[in-house]
């Protein structure tokens, strides 16, 4: 599919970067990942998860705020 493009995020460097359908790097962003090291597993464990994903929406966050309590 020409127009496809797909991310990965790097949670050892805490990016996310944006590919073209060919590979070729598009975007890259600095992110805030799960505090604790590893794949999700459960609910609440600050961890981020990993695998491939289907992105269905992308909801502007910027006046979000947290909790975490750090």
């Amino acid at each position: 599919m020409k127009n496809a493009k797909f991310i990965i995020i790097n949670k050892v460097d805490m990016t996310l970067s944006q590919y073209d359908y060919k590979g070729e790097l598009l975007h890259k962003f600095k992110v805030a990942t799960g505090k604790n090291y590893g794949d999700k597993t459960k609910k609440g464990d600050f961890k981020t998860p990993e695998g491939v994903f289907k992105i269905d929406e992308v909801i502007d966050a910027s006046a979000w705020s947290h909790d975490f309590k750090d």
